[in-house]
C-alpha cells in the first residue's frame, strides 16, 4: 500500500529540513576567521558563542542564518510541501534536530533557539509580530538591565504575549487549530530549553572558565590603572 501524499509530503519536508538545520553556520563562520568554535567558550556553536569569541558582527550573522533555518523550513513545509498547518510540527522537529546533531560536525551543534524563533515566525506569522517585538524590547538594552536573566524573561515574555494574541486576535475559523500548534511548539521549545540546561550543566567548567578569564582581566585592568596614577 503506498503512503499518502501528505505523509510522503511530511517526509519529504522533514528531510530537507533535517539537512537545513544540519548547515553548521556557526563552525563554518569561526572557521573563516581563524577560529574553530568548539574549542572556545562554550564549545557550543551557536551565535553567542561566535558573538563573544570571534567577533559582534559574526555572531549576528549567524544569528540571523539560524533564524532563516526555521523560517524557510515552516514555508517550505506549508507552501511548497503543502504539509497542514498541525503537521508542520514534524519537519519542525527535524531542523532542530539537524542543528543538534549536525553530521557535518561530527553531530555536535547549538541549543537551536535562534531557529526556533524562525520557525515560531514562519509558522504564526504576523500574529506572532506583537511577541517578537515585545521579546526583543526586553531582550535587548536597555530594559534587559533589569533583570537578572535577560534572555530567558524575554522568551517567557514573548511566549504568554503570543498566546494573548491567538486567543484575542487570532482567525476565529483557525483559533483552535493555532492553540493546539502553541502546545506543540511549546513542547518543542520545552525539549530546547532542557538540552540548554543539561549542556551547561555538564559544561560548567568551561562557562566558569569564561568567568574567571573575565575576572582576571578586570583585575588587571585595574592594577594597571591604579600604577598609572
Amino acid at each position: 500500500m503506498s503512503a499518502s501524499p501528505e505523509i510522503t509530503n511530511i517526509a519529504y519536508a522533514s528531510l530537507v529540513a533535517f539537512f537545513l538545520g544540519a548547515i553548521p553556520a556557526a563552525y563554518l563562520a569561526s572557521r573563516l576567521h581563524g577560529v574553530n568554535i568548539f574549542d572556545v567558550g562554550s564549545r557550543q556553536a551557536g551565535a553567542t558563542n561566535v558573538w563573544k569569541n570571534v567577533s559582534r558582527k559574526t555572531g549576528f550573522i549567524v544569528f540571523l542564518i539560524d533564524v532563516l533555518k526555521g523560517v524557510i523550513t515552516a514555508l517550505l513545509s506549508r507552501y511548497i510541501f503543502e504539509v497542514s498547518l498541525l503537521w508542520c510540527l514534524v519537519p519542525s522537529v527535524a531542523v532542530i534536530l539537524g542543528h543538534w546533531f549536525s553530521p557535518m560536525t561530527k553531530f555536535k551543534g547549538g541549543d537551536g533557539v535562534a531557529s526556533l524563533g524562525g520557525l515560531i515566525v514562519g509558522l504564526f506569522q504576523w500574529i506572532a509580530l506583537p511577541a517578537s517585538l515585545v521579546a526583543i524590547a526586553v531582550g535587548l538594552p536597555p530594559l534587559r538591565y533589569k533583570f537578572a536573566h535577560p534572555s530567558l524573561q524575554a522568551g517567557v515574555t514573548g511566549w504568554g504575549v503570543l498566546l494573548l494574541t491567538i486567543a484575542v486576535a487570532g482567525p476565529s475559523d483557525k483559533r483552535v487549530e493555532y492553540l493546539a500548534l502553541y502546545v506543540g511548539i511549546s513542547c518543542l521549545a520545552l525539549a530546547v530549553l532542557l538540552k540548554s540546561v543539561r549542556f551547561h550543566r555538564r559544561n560548567a567548567h568551561f562557562f566558569n572558565e569564561d568567568e574567571d578569564d573575565l575576572e582576571s582581566r578586570e583585575i588587571e585592568e585595574r592594577r594597571t590603572a591604579e600604577s598609572e596614577r
